[in-house]
């Protein structure tokens, strides 16, 4: 059974907002860190 389409579009839209807030936290942080890596403790590494 498929979702209605104003579920369908609300899951787009956080989905959405969601994405640009993680993006902003990247821009933001001095590591370039985005929220998941924030709450889980990870770290981002580079191959140089």
């Amino acid at each position: 059974m498929n979702i209605p389409i104003h579920k369908a579009l609300l899951r787009c839209l956080v989905k959405y907002l969601l994405g640009w807030i993680s993006l902003l936290s990247i821009s933001l942080s001095p590591q370039n860190l985005a929220i998941h890596d924030h709450l889980s403790g990870s770290v981002v590494l580079v191959d140089e």
